[in-house]
């Protein structure tokens, strides 16, 4: 799983094992939100990767008891 993180909306985003798309969906940023929509993912080992961010410790935080891997990424632009 892969999650956007914003102050007023999220969007989580889920693949299988084999790289193929599940399914996306979009919530308000609650703590509530965000362990219902992680909860309810099926699957039988949970990794989930975010952008570092203001909202990253407290995020990693919230859904750490709901999945098995996080992984929290610095993203850089580049300019040519």
């Amino acid at each position: 799983m892969a999650i956007d993180a914003h102050a007023r909306r999220c969007a989580l985003g889920g693949m299988d094992e084999s790289g193929r798309y599940l399914d996306h969906w979009q919530f308000p940023t609650t703590g509530s939100e965000l362990v219902r929509h992680v909860a309810a993912v099926k699957a039988s080992h949970k990794r989930l990767a975010m952008e570092q961010g203001p909202l990253a410790y407290w995020i990693a935080q919230t859904l750490r008891p709901y999945v098995d891997e996080l992984c929290s990424c610095a993203i850089r632009a580049t300019t040519p």
